[in-house]
């Protein structure tokens, strides 16, 4: 099991890093011997967060959009393939 964060847009014009969820949810992982993947990085980076709302949601919406969802599902792979490197 694996255990996912990700930021909405509003976190992300808030630029809100360490938020709630990662702080709750890396600590329950840890404790839990869960996996953790934190995307919040991902999406607050040196990137305006205009720039990243646009490029990676649906207009006027807090899902993502086509870009967005290749994203997070290639973060979700790297994440995936270095968790089976780390068992072999």
């Amino acid at each position: 099991m694996t255990i996912v964060v990700y930021p909405w847009d509003v976190q992300i014009y808030a630029r809100d890093m360490p938020s709630k969820q990662e702080l709750i949810w890396s600590s329950f992982a840890q404790k839990n011997g869960i996996g953790f993947l934190d995307l919040f990085p991902t999406f607050i980076n040196n990137s305006s967060p205009e720039n990243t709302v646009e490029k990676y949601f649906s207009p006027g919406d807090p899902h993502w959009n086509t870009s967005g969802h290749a994203l997070v599902a290639n973060k979700v792979l790297d994440y995936i393939e270095k968790e089976e490197a780390t068992r072999n």
